[in-house]
């Protein structure tokens, strides 16, 4: 009776919600949360260029049978841009003290993130959130767990000026000392017509960033006709995943990106004192607690999992959505059905089987 009850008052939450998405003026008629009790939304970083008119896209074909990748039209993928991209991606030169690069926290033997539950920045400081691996980014539609931006363009420079990671001081400063370098100044000159900017260097990291994506994993293949691509655990590790009387994970990790690119509470940290609020920064009150859907191909680089790296494994994820979550009031419909059926000890070992051997990626050679 307590779980109708709590599924009931949810649905009708997410409903006020979704018929409030956009009409801030009948927030105040809401029965949310007093000022008092919710902390004030944070303002987006004062690093990220925002575009002042709309970006135009243009499809970049990835093929595998995966979909497109949407990459804006006034910065299309070219080698020159590519190399620059990567050069700087490794290089310490965008941190204040030169202390760290991009890769410090996005290690490619880390999944393309660090491995740690937070990281520590050039100051000293530690994040309040997991690191995001940057694999697949260049298919998302909204970047950064809580979404504020929408293109690697405006991602690429926000650590790098941000205090508690990379903390570069200025724009300036940031030209400066790329302009220092002579090989730096020729990499310019062959990617871009108006040579050593900050839009510039933004460009070229979102370029090499789009080259990190998960190209064929095992289940790419099964799909496909080899029917040998997965152990008999995975093929019944991917019935679990896809079937809505258990996991129900395809709802929200559709393939073939295994992610709906949709925001979610599914409760991770809503029992603390003073809980993450994600979209709700950016959003407004209808996304309290939702982070954004991550892709799930390759996840068995990516631990520890979660916005706040509490689940350091794939066993402690599954158990975690097979009992429905953390129960609150925002907690979202979808993960709380999951716990109404709960699976056993077979279809929990399997769908894991999925997780980590469907959905890995294949290196080349394989």
């Amino acid at each position: 009776m307590k779980r109708f009850e709590s599924q009931l008052k949810t649905s009708l939450v997410v409903t006020i919600c979704l018929l409030l998405i956009g009409c801030d003026q009948m927030a105040g008629e809401s029965k949310a949360p007093s000022a008092s009790e919710m902390p004030p939304a944070e303002t987006v970083s004062k690093s990220v260029n925002k575009p002042a008119d709309p970006i135009t896209f243009v499809d970049f074909e990835i093929g595998n049978g995966l979909p497109p990748m949407k990459v804006p039209a006034d910065n299309p993928i070219t080698p020159e841009k590519i190399a620059l991209g990567k050069k700087l991606f490794f290089d310490t030169v965008l941190s204040v003290d030169n202390s760290m690069s991009c890769a410090t926290c996005h290690d490619p033997e880390q999944g393309w993130g660090n491995g740690e539950k937070f990281a520590e920045g050039a100051s000293g400081i530690r994040g309040k959130r997991n690191v995001l691996t940057i694999m697949n980014a260049g298919f998302y539609k909204y970047l950064f767990w809580d979404g504020r931006v929408k293109t690697l363009e405006e991602q690429a420079l926000v650590p790098v000026y941000e205090p508690t990671e990379m903390g570069m001081k200025s724009e300036s400063e940031l030209i400066k000392r790329i302009g220092e370098n002579d090989e730096y100044k020729t990499l310019f000159t062959e990617a871009f017509d108006d040579g050593i900017t900050a839009a510039n260097i933004a460009k070229s990291l979102a370029t090499f960033q789009r080259t990190i994506y998960v190209k064929e994993t095992p289940y790419d293949r099964y799909v496909a006709g080899d029917k040998t691509a997965m152990s008999k655990s995975a093929i019944r590790g991917e019935k679990v995943f896809f079937n809505r009387r258990k996991a129900n994970c395809g709802s929200c990790h559709p393939a073939p990106m295994f992610t709906d690119q949709r925001p979610y509470n599914i409760g991770i940290g809503m029992d603390a004192s003073e809980p993450d609020w994600g979209f709700h920064h950016t959003k407004g009150w209808a996304f309290w607690g939702k982070f954004r859907s991550p892709s799930l191909r390759g996840i068995d680089q990516t631990a520890p999992y979660m916005h706040d790296g509490s689940l350091a494994t794939l066993e402690e994820v599954v158990d975690y959505y097979d009992r429905g979550g953390i129960d609150h009031e925002y907690t979202d419909v979808a993960i709380q059905n999951v716990g109404l059926t709960r699976m056993s000890e077979r279809d929990k070992k399997d769908l894991v089987a999925f997780l980590r051997e469907g959905l890995r990626e294949i290196k080349d050679g394989e």
